[in-house]
């Protein structure tokens, strides 16, 4: 499987699910995320949660199309996300995107952030578009393609990410360590269309702010 899309309950630009359930390979519902595919008239591959969140009318329309359906109980140890995401996981994916991570709950918020090292640690590439840009946790290695004035933020979800290499930004560095609780990565800047940024271990988190250009 090369591309895994995860649609979540929380904010969803509509241009960005559509952009996105063109290129997903396999689609899963995370419990009230398939409200919002079903509202754009799509239907996932896979449903997975508590099916607290999803309506009732959305839930028997998936059922007639033959949608796999896992439902769990409510007083569960697992978060809905985190059982999509081990769901995902089984059908060995090159990238799993994830959309609607972000939310009105900074408790799900910091959640859904933290699960996100899950996927990234096993290799596989994980990706989160918000509005006014994309998230990207990476264990190596990435390629950034944006505009000269584009936002780049980097913060470690592990104990420690180093061996930082930054190319392409107004701050450059070279075999850096970042730590949980100290922001240096904050507000870097991309100096031109293309920017690399390569760890040697750790987890961390990118968040590529683009750039609003005015017509």
């Amino acid at each position: 499987m090369s591309a895994i899309l995860l649609v979540v309950n929380g904010d969803v630009k509509k241009e960005h699910l559509v952009m996105e359930m063109s290129r997903a390979g396999f689609v899963i519902g995370v419990d009230g995320g398939t409200n919002i595919i079903h509202a754009l008239g799509y239907t996932p591959d896979l449903i997975v949660g508590d099916l607290d969140s999803i309506r009732e009318d959305v839930l028997e329309a998936c059922r007639k199309k033959g949608v796999r359906i896992l439902r769990y109980p409510a007083e569960k140890d697992e978060t809905d996300l985190q059982l999509a995401i081990e769901e995902a996981m089984k059908l060995n994916p090159r990238m799993i995107t994830c959309v609607g991570i972000f939310g009105d709950r900074p408790d799900h918020t910091l959640a859904n952030l933290q699960l996100m090292q899950v996927p990234a640690k096993a290799g596989i590439h994980v990706r989160c578009p918000f509005d006014g840009g994309i998230l990207y946790v990476i264990d190596s290695k990435l390629d950034l393609k944006g505009s000269p004035g584009d936002t780049v933020s980097l913060l470690p979800i592990t104990e420690m990410v180093s061996g930082i290499a930054l190319t392409g930004f107004k701050y450059s560095l070279t075999d850096g360590e970042m730590v949980p609780g100290i922001p240096l990565g904050i507000s870097n800047v991309m100096e031109s269309e293309r920017a690399h940024i390569e760890i040697n271990s750790g987890i961390l988190l990118v968040f590529h702010l683009q750039k609003v250009t005015s017509e």
